[in-house]
C-alpha cells in the first residue's frame, strides 16, 4: 500500500495522520503517516540532503518524529526483530542527514543501543531485536543531533511499547530429498527433510506405521493435508509427501508448532526425484545396498560380484500401483506396490537388469530396487550406482564395492 499526500495546497510545516486498516479476522492496525513540507527558501538544501552552516546555527532544536512503533498499544516480541524508523528535521524543517548528523535509539530495558542508518530525505532506519523481557513495557528513546562548526544541536523523543514473551514461531530453511539431500523439487510418496529452527518443542521418532500426523503439537501441512511424520526435532523434520499431489504443480509447505505457523514455503512437485540412501546419511559415498539373498550390506570387505542380485534402498520414486494410502505400510505380499514409472539402473555405467522397483514391503515411504550386477562392470571399491525414472536421475555420487 502506497500513501501519497497531496502537497499542492500545503504550506511549510510538519503534517501527521493515521490510516486505519481492518482485517477479515477482526484485527485492526493504524499506520502512522508523516509528511514534511520544507520552506521554499530551503528547497535546495532539502534536495541535496545538506544543511547550510548558517541555517544550522539558527535552527534548533531538532524535531525527532518516529514513524514506527507509534500506534497506541504497539508491542514487540522478545527475540523477534522489529523495524525502527524515524524522521529528523530541525526547527527550520531542514533535514538531518548522514552528512551532518546522526540518530541513535536507546531502550529502557537495558538492551544495547542501536545506531540508525540514514535512508534518504531525513529518514533513518534500523532494526532492534528485544532481548530483555523482564518488564511488560519498555521506553524507546530516539535521539538525533546535527553539528556545524562548533555548534551542535539535538533533540529526542520517547515512545512506550509493550513487550511480549518469546514465541516458538517455526522458521523453515528449506526442504530436501531425505536420501540425496537435494531440494530442487519433491515427489509424491517420498520422504522429505525439512530444515529450520523451532520446528518442534522436542525430538521424537515415530514407531511402526501408520505414522502420526501430529507429534507433540507439531504438524507439517501441504496441499491442505497433514503429512505423516517419521521424525520430529527442533532443527529437522522428516515427513512423507502425499501421494495425491498433482504433478508439475507448486505447493505450499507449512510447519505448525503448537499454535504458531511458519511462513509458507513454496515447493515444486515432480513425478520423481530419485535418491539412494547412503551408509553415512550424507547423500554421497557407499550406498545402502544389500545382497538380496544374504541380506549382507555391500562394503569393501563384503563386495558384490557379477551376477549378484542386489537390493538398493532409495527415495523419491513417485507413484506406485496398486496405490498405497500416504503413511500406510506397503503390502508385504503380492500384489506389491510397484512404481508407475519404469526404473533403470546403471552400475559403473553399465545397464543392469531390474527385477523389482517399488515400495519396500511393510514400509510407507521407503523404496527398493532389485537389480543384478551386469557383466562389464569394472571392479573397485567405489563403483557408481545411478537410478533413473521419469526423466530424472539420482546423483552419480553414490557408490558400491564390486569384486
Amino acid at each position: 500500500m502506497v500513501v501519497q499526500p497531496d502537497y499542492s495546497n500545503l504550506t511549510a510545516g510538519t503534517y501527521q495522520g493515521f490510516v486505519s486498516l481492518g482485517f477479515a479476522d477482526g484485527s485492526s492496525r493504524s499506520v502512522h503517516v508523516l509528511a514534511i513540507v520544507a520552506p521554499v527558501a530551503s528547497q535546495t538544501s532539502t534536495s541535496t540532503s545538506s544543511i547550510p552552516a548558517a541555517a544550522t546555527a539558527s535552527c534548533s532544536p531538532i524535531q525527532v518524529q518516529p514513524t514506527s512503533l507509534t500506534d497506541p498499544g504497539s508491542s514487540v516480541t522478545v527475540g523477534v526483530g522489529v523495524s525502527l524508523q524515524v524522521r529528523a528535521v530541525d526547527s527550520c524543517n531542514s533535514l538531518v542527514t548522514s552528512s551532518n548528523g546522526a540518530v541513535a535509539v536507546t531502550f529502557g530495558n537495558g538492551d544495547a543501543a542501536v545506531n540508525l542508518v540514514h535512508e534518504g530525505n531525513g529518514n533513518w532506519g534500523g532494526t532492534w531485536t528485544p532481548r530483555n523481557g523482564a518488564s511488560p513495557q519498555v521506553q524507546v528513546t530516539y535521539t538525533a543531533f546535527e553539528g556545524s562548526g562548533t555548534k551542535v544541536i539535538g533533540g529526542s523523543t520517547s515512545v512506550t511499547v509493550a513487550v511480549q514473551p518469546a514465541k516458538t514461531t517455526p522458521l523453515t530453511f528449506g526442504a530436501a530429498n531425505a536420501a540425496s539431500g537435494l531440494g530442487a523439487f519433491i515427489s509424491p510418496g517420498g520422504l522429505v527433510s525439512i530444515y529450520g529452527q523451532q520446528l518442534a518443542g522436542g525430538s521424537a521418532t515415530s514407531g511402526n506405521p501408520p505414522f502420526p500426523t501430529n507429534v507433540s503439537g507439531t504438524q507439517v501441512l501441504m496441499g491442505g493435508a497433514a503429512l505423516p511424520l517419521r521424525y520430529v526435532g527442533g532443527g529437522q523434520i522428516n515427513a512423507q509427501v502425499p501421494f495425491g499431489l498433482g504433478i508439475n504443480t507448486e505447493q505450499q509447505l507449512i510447519v505448525q508448532n503448537g499454535s504458531t505457523l511458519s511462513v509458507p514455503q513454496n515447493v515444486v512437485v515432480a513425478a520423481a526425484q530419485p535418491g539412494i540412501y547412503t551408509q553415512d546419511q550424507s547423500g554421497a559415498g557407499p550406498g545402502v545396498i544389500v545382497d538380496f539373498n544374504t541380506a549382507q550390506e555391500v562394503t569393501p570387505s563384503h563386495p558384490a560380484h557379477i551376477g549378484d542380485t542386489l537390493t538398493i534402498y532409495s527415495n523419491g520414486l513417485g507413484a506406485v500401483n496398486p496405490p498405497v494410502p500416504t503413511g500406510a505400510p506397503a503390502p508385504s505380499v503380492e500384489p506389491f506396490a510397484r512404481t508407475v514409472s519404469p526404473v533403470t539402473v546403471t552400475i559403473g555405467g553399465v545397464n543392469a537388469q531390474v527385477q523389482f522397483a517399488g515400495l519396500a514391503p511393510g514400509y510407507p515411504d521407503l523404496y527398493q530396487v532389485n537389480a543384478t550386477v551386469p557383466l562389464g562392470v569394472q571392479p573397485g571399491d567405489a563403483v557408481p550406482v545411478v537410478l533413473t525414472l521419469a526423466g530424472q536421475s539420482s546423483p552419480a555420487v553414490v557408490t558400491m564395492a564390486v569384486q
